[in-house]
């Protein structure tokens, strides 16, 4: 976590020195610089938007694909010849509701259910973490 924040500030340094030198090739003279007061605002103004960020991943192999998603969001699994997977809502029960290449459906734990040209299955629902395995068919 720490490494990614890091990385994210990293970038955005750059881009703030990025956006510096655009103005001053505007402006036409080299006399603007940004003050590093600014610069520490922005930095630190960043902090709390790389922190708060959530967390998504997958992996695939042949025909299987499992998503985790930390609350409602939404994962592209075209590169692995998989759907577009978006958790909708979480809801009480325990139960999920996905929306698979446009197509919603109501995933309960451990129950798979063909959607689109895919079986899903809701494999692990803690909190606000969601493990999903599909299967294409």
């Amino acid at each position: 976590m720490l490494v990614a924040l890091g990385v994210h500030l990293l970038k955005l340094g750059v881009a703030v020195r990025v956006l510096w030198r655009r103005l001053e090739r505007t402006v036409g003279c080299g006399s603007v610089r940004p003050s590093p007061r600014l610069a520490r605002f922005c930095i630190l103004a960043a902090i709390p938007l790389v922190a708060c960020g959530r967390s998504y991943s997958y992996a695939c192999t042949d025909r299987v694909c499992t998503a985790s998603f930390e609350g409602p969001g939404e994962q592209d699994l075209s590169d692995a010849r998989g759907p577009t997977v978006e958790v909708v809502t979480i809801n009480d029960g325990p139960s999920v509701t996905v929306r698979v290449d446009g197509k919603d459906a109501r995933l309960l734990e451990d129950q798979p259910l063909p959607i689109g040209g895919y079986v899903l299955t809701l494999t692990k629902l803690d909190g606000e973490n969601v493990m999903l395995r599909i299967v294409r068919e």
